[in-house]
């Protein structure tokens, strides 16, 4: 665990980072220890994230599993998966909120927590994804440019925005 914030509600939201030295997954039949020895994850929590990033990212299948090389961070409500936020290099690659918990203070504390640990960050956003370029210049972000055609599924343009 690497960061705890309480809220007003007794709501406790915390940041773990999932270590990955070697992809094991927890849908395949490993143990429990192993499992979250590895990845700090429980039996039925990749599944998790992958319903938040199917939920935010409008993708069939979004391969979670290509990101946990980087820094992989989840954010959990108690014991339940909220969200989760992946940073590689200068990238934040990928932030997702459940949308049940959004507009709750979730991704702002998640943020806060990045722009401490990171410095000189960049993102790429669906440039019709309104409510998520609002997000990201109320925390600083600013647009750098319109990336014509970056995505290969129907939106196609990104705005960069970097930090």
């Amino acid at each position: 665990m690497l960061f705890i914030r309480y809220w007003n509600d007794g709501t406790m939201i915390k940041i773990e980072k999932i270590i990955a030295n070697r992809l094991v997954f927890a849908n395949r039949k490993h143990s429990q220890a192993n499992v979250s020895e590895k990845l700090k994850l429980k039996p039925g929590e990749l599944k998790k994230l992958r319903k938040i990033a199917k939920k935010s990212f409008e993708q069939k299948d979004m391969k979670l599993k290509n990101f946990m090389k980087y820094d992989f961070f989840v954010l959990k409500n108690g014991k339940a998966i909220v969200g989760f936020f992946v940073v590689s290099g200068k990238r934040l690659c990928l932030m997702a909120i459940e949308p049940g918990h959004r507009r709750k203070g979730i991704g702002s504390f998640a943020m806060n927590f990045i722009k401490r640990k990171y410095k000189n960050l960049f993102l790429m956003v669906k440039s019709r994804n309104k409510d998520a370029i609002k997000f990201y210049e109320k925390h600083g972000w600013k647009k750098i440019r319109l990336v014509r055609n970056y995505y290969k599924h129907g939106w196609k343009h990104a705005v960069r925005m970097a930090i």
